[in-house]
């Protein structure tokens, strides 16, 4: 499940959390999330938490579609930092 994005001015950095059983519609969630955010600040960091995901529905293929794609926040300083220890 995908929970909403949160914004931090100072550090100019969204938040994207995840949670249960990652689904493509998840990411497509974070996805619209992630421009909403890029059209009110501007490119920023992201940090991607997926500490609570118990599994994942995504497929090899849907996968290696979303890496080839371009980059939502092009253009920040700081890229993307994903955490997912388990």
């Amino acid at each position: 499940m995908f929970h909403p994005i949160g914004y931090d001015e100072q550090s100019r950095t969204y938040l994207a959390r995840f949670s249960g059983t990652l689904t493509d519609q998840d990411m497509i969630a974070s996805d619209v999330a992630a421009r909403e955010c890029l059209s009110l600040h501007g490119p920023t960091a992201g940090l991607l938490d997926f500490s609570h995901v118990e599994s994942c529905a995504l497929t090899s293929a849907q996968t290696i579609s979303r890496g080839s794609q371009p980059e939502i926040m092009a253009g920040s300083e700081f890229g993307r930092l994903v955490h997912a220890l388990r």
